[in-house]
């Protein structure tokens, strides 16, 4: 994919993930109960 992966740093790219699919990353074990 052509993403601005650069642009993200880790702590964006977690929160981007968060949104996408909180399930999927580990900030996801604090919203167990959403």
């Amino acid at each position: 994919g052509a993403l601005p992966a650069p642009a993200l740093s880790a702590a964006e790219l977690g929160e981007v993930l968060r949104e996408l699919g909180p399930h999927r990353t580990r900030a996801g074990d604090r919203e167990t109960g959403a």
